[in-house]
């Protein structure tokens, strides 16, 4: 039987809006609010207790921020990997492999994008 694990699901934070100044959607970041809004919720996440052992991220700028922000929130800093499937159309059995490349990480944190419903249908 696997051992048990912590898995913390953080949506990325409010991103610049979408349009012609940003016509490559993946690459679009944060604005200033969500930066701001994402570290007041980091800082929380340390003062509940919280410790994470890796942060997987979208490879998506936005994921990208907020995965720093999250992690640069934590002492000891827990390292940061990109793992694809966690990008928009990402697929659940993508997203089981990854974390079961984790081997002996409890403690992790998946920084993606609202959920395509019928992508974890599959």
């Amino acid at each position: 039987m696997p051992e048990p694990f912590e898995l913390y699901l953080i949506r990325h934070a409010i991103a610049e809006e979408r349009g012609d100044k940003w016509p490559d959607d993946d690459k679009r970041p944060l604005s200033l609010e969500g930066t701001a809004r994402m570290r007041k919720a980091a800082n929380g996440l340390v003062r509940a207790g919280v410790a994470l052992d890796v942060v997987l991220t979208s490879p998506l700028v936005r994921a990208r921020q907020t995965a720093e922000i999250v992690a640069g929130a934590f002492t000891p800093r827990p390292p940061i990997v990109t793992a694809d499937p966690l990008a928009p159309g990402g697929s659940y059995a993508g997203v089981l492999a990854e974390l079961e490349k984790q081997g002996r990480r409890r403690r992790l944190a998946l920084v993606g994008h609202e959920p395509d419903l019928g992508d974890l249908a599959a």
